[in-house]
């Protein structure tokens, strides 16, 4: 199976390490911003892809508007049908709808559920935020 992995930080390299362990049949890529200082939390997930043979697409995160639509639009785009689930963890940015529907989808109670995971490393939604812990 293919997943997508958005992250960007040390919750996000710990639960690629913890999903890498637990699954030997899960082909990952990765989606994060590029890591611009070593010896960062960003750093340290590049590391783990690395070391993993995981391909990293960049995001860039403080595009300019106009150059972020662009971004979202190639990474939809990229997801059609290539990938069987997402998991987020920590990415930081808020993803549009477009790249949620992008990702296929599962009928579970004769509903239709999104495969794309999120991961939030503390109770919600009492401890919500972008510092949560």
């Amino acid at each position: 199976m293919k997943v997508l992995f958005f992250g960007s930080d040390r919750v996000s390299t710990l639960t690629l390490q913890s999903l890498l362990k637990r699954s030997r049949n899960l082909k990952f890529h990765a989606i994060s911003p590029p890591a611009t200082r070593s010896k960062t939390p960003l750093a340290e997930f590049h590391k783990t892809c690395d070391e993993n043979e995981i391909p990293v697409t960049l995001f860039h995160r403080y595009s300019e508007r106009e150059d972020k639509n662009k971004q979202w639009d190639e990474l939809s785009a990229m997801i059609d049908g290539k990938f069987d689930f997402g998991v987020i963890a920590s990415f930081g940015q808020m993803i549009p709808s477009r790249v949620i529907d992008a990702f296929p989808t599962s009928s579970v109670g004769g509903r239709d559920i999104s495969r794309l995971m999120v991961m939030h490393p503390s109770l919600l939604p009492k401890y919500r935020g972008s510092t949560p812990i």
